[in-house]
């Protein structure tokens, strides 16, 4: 059976994956969690490095 992830929990995870090969990663975590679930995408788009959101996107 398949789990069905929330937005908020399919944000996390695409960012932790942009990030993990980051220093900023513990620090970035901690902003993350504070913003809206709507602006997730858009934040994690605008903090990512520049080749992995080529990557993603």
């Amino acid at each position: 059976m398949t789990k069905r992830f929330s937005e908020k929990e399919a944000g996390y995870f695409i960012y932790i994956g942009c990030m993990r090969n980051y220093d900023l990663l513990d620090k970035k975590i901690k902003q993350i969690k504070r913003i809206k679930k709507c602006d997730i995408l858009r934040e994690i788009c605008r903090i990512s490095h520049k080749n992995t959101r080529n990557k993603l996107f």
